[in-house]
C-alpha cells in the first residue's frame, strides 16, 4: 500500500494541535492589550509566563500550525 505513511487525524487531534493554540493566542493578546500583565495572564489561563511570551511573539501559534 502506498498510503501507509498517511495518518488519520481525528477531530480532537486537530483541535488540540490547531484550534486551541489559536484561541489561547487570541486570549493572551486580548488580556495583555487590556492591561493585564503577562504574569497575571499566565495565572488566569493556567500557562507559564514563557508560554505567554511565545504567544505574544507568535512563536507558539506558528509551531502548532507548521506541523500539519
Amino acid at each position: 500500500m502506498r498510503n501507509e505513511s498517511r495518518k488519520l487525524i481525528i477531530p480532537c487531534e486537530s483541535a488540540m494541535r490547531d484550534i486551541i493554540p489559536a484561541i489561547k493566542a487570541l486570549l493572551v493578546t486580548q488580556l495583555v492589550s487590556n492591561g493585564i500583565s503577562q504574569s497575571q495572564a499566565a495565572s488566569i489561563l493556567g500557562l507559564t509566563p514563557a508560554e505567554i511570551s511565545y504567544y505574544l511573539k507568535g512563536k507558539r501559534q506558528m509551531e502548532s500550525t507548521s506541523r500539519s
